[in-house]
């Protein structure tokens, strides 16, 4: 049988499955993760050592390498992330900051007014704002986290970095901005995700496939034959009815 943690106890990924009402505080932080991904179309992994402090400060509460130190940098201009902390890397993962999209802008500012009145560092906490010391998001965890969302259960966390993808294709953005945005390549992402050019042209040709003009075509051709036979058969008709030519005669070379 399960011993109940008492509410001054760490909380942890465990006690955020729990369905007591004074654990809901718990999984709020967590929920945060399904905006974060689909707007930042971010490595889930990312997300238990994402901090709203510069990668220069020591980490409070566990251990991260000073080269993986991700942060959320807030300005008055505008939010970035730094997936990738601030270490330059030249790979087919492009790193370095991308901007908070600006539809998300407030929601995340929210959450950093909230988190800086407790002095909590971390963007995705536990309860009493203690870091989580693993290295994803427990798959547990993301069940009830969707579920409370009252998303589909069956989704993993790669889904919602999928859900950015789709976002972004029906609002006409091109893949090379996506690229740029997600810190990947547009080669990359046709690989995973195919060319949108070609589901638009897919779109494109439904609406233009059509047997009309083929059989519009049919019909010219089928009525230049029909109007050059009438006049063939016209022509034979006329040469039947009309009167024989008088016949002369030839004459010799001796006359």
């Amino acid at each position: 049988m399960l011993r109940r943690h008492r509410r001054d106890q760490p909380q942890g990924p465990v006690q955020m499955r729990r369905a007591d009402d004074w654990t809901w505080s718990g999984r709020e932080a967590w929920r945060r993760a399904i905006p974060f991904k689909a707007y930042l179309a971010t490595r889930h992994g990312r997300l238990p050592i994402t901090r709203w402090v510069p990668p220069e400060v020591e980490p409070k509460g566990r251990k991260l390498p000073k080269h993986d130190r991700p942060w959320m940098e807030v300005t008055d201009h505008g939010i970035y992330y730094h997936r990738d902390g601030e270490v330059h890397h030249d790979g087919n993962k492009r790193r370095g900051a991308n901007k908070v999209p600006v539809e998300f802008e407030p929601e995340v500012r929210a959450w950093y007014e909230a988190d800086l009145e407790r002095g909590c560092e971390w963007v995705f906490h536990k309860r009493d704002g203690s870091p989580y010391t693993g290295r994803k998001l427990c798959r547990e965890t993301f069940d009830n986290i969707v579920k409370d969302a009252g998303i589909d259960p069956d989704r993993i966390p790669h889904h919602l970095k999928d859900l950015a993808v789709e976002w972004s294709d029906e609002a006409g953005m091109d893949r090379d901005t996506l690229a740029a945005h997600a810190d990947t390549t547009a080669r990359t992402l046709g690989r995973t995700y195919g060319d949108p050019r070609r589901e638009a042209l897919k779109e494109k040709a439904a609406r233009q496939m059509s047997q009309g003009p083929w059989r519009e075509r049919g019909e010219r051709k089928a009525n230049v034959t029909r109007l050059f036979k009438e006049a063939a058969g016209r022509r034979a008709a006329n040469a039947e009815t009309a009167a024989p030519l008088p016949f002369r005669r030839r004459r010799s070379a001796d006359s």
